[in-house]
């Protein structure tokens, strides 16, 4: 199974709603026995599976589909959005700067290089206090 955990709830949804594997087979367009292999958690739907299953059964994704591993709040959001703050406002940095591309020679206006920074250094800084590793 994939190292992220994800699992899906298609066999209690369908359940719930009334709905077989061999009728999902049919509208996905898919064997019975893959339709089987998801419901039993062997492999997943993929990305256009997972979104018409979503439609027929009537739920939202993650009604359907869960991540084990999904991260713990550290609260990075939080931490972002206050430096975001304190960067446009006390240091009254502009959100947008034009460059010039250095490939095209032209003018393009770009989210301030300076602010991106402090936010990625940040980030990075965030997750690797709170035991994340590198931070991607």
């Amino acid at each position: 199974m994939d190292k992220n955990k994800i699992r899906n709830r298609i066999k209690e949804v369908a359940k719930l709603k009334g709905v077989s594997n061999k009728l999902i087979a049919v509208l996905l367009n898919v064997h019975h026995t893959t339709v089987s292999q998801w419901m039993n958690n062997v492999y997943q739907p993929n990305n256009v599976h997972t979104n018409k299953l979503v439609e027929l059964l009537e739920v939202g994704y993650h009604d359907l589909i869960i991540n084990e591993d999904s991260p713990l709040d550290t609260g990075l959001g939080k931490v972002l959005q206050t430096e975001f703050n304190s960067l446009m406002k006390a240091k009254n940095l502009p959100l947008k700067v034009t460059i010039i591309n250095k490939e095209t020679g032209k003018e393009e206006n770009v989210y301030n290089p300076e602010i991106v920074k402090v936010l990625e250094g940040l980030r990075k800084e965030h997750k690797k206090s709170n035991g994340e590793g590198n931070g991607g």
